[in-house]
């Protein structure tokens, strides 16, 4: 998005200057703007916490999966016996998943 000098003018009902300022000296005066320090590359700090996060995700869904279809199979073979002796599902208890009668 850019800043339209003109229309910033309007806005505020002063003289607006189009550009901008860069200051490319490291050395500043007393009471004016200073340069941002160079950041330090010795540590990592916060971004090993960050990195050590996304391994954890990724352990995590295999486990996830292992859990889901464990489940899928077990609600699953509870509906081949209910089908099987025509009474219906027992397992009522639990609303999620929740399955339609049929």
């Amino acid at each position: 998005m850019l800043i339209n000098s003109r229309q910033q003018a309007e806005l505020i009902g002063r003289e607006v200057l189009g550009g901008y300022v860069e200051q490319t000296a490291p050395e500043a005066a007393d009471g004016t703007i200073e340069q941002i320090p160079e950041p330090d590359h010795d540590s990592i700090g916060a971004h090993m916490a960050y990195a050590v996060q996304w391994w954890l995700f990724t352990a995590g869904v295999p486990v996830g999966w292992v859990i889901l279809v464990r489940r899928e199979k077990r609600d699953r073979e509870a509906a081949a016996s209910a089908d099987a002796s025509g009474t219906p599902e027992a397992d009522t208890a639990r609303p999620w998943p929740h399955r339609p009668a049929d």
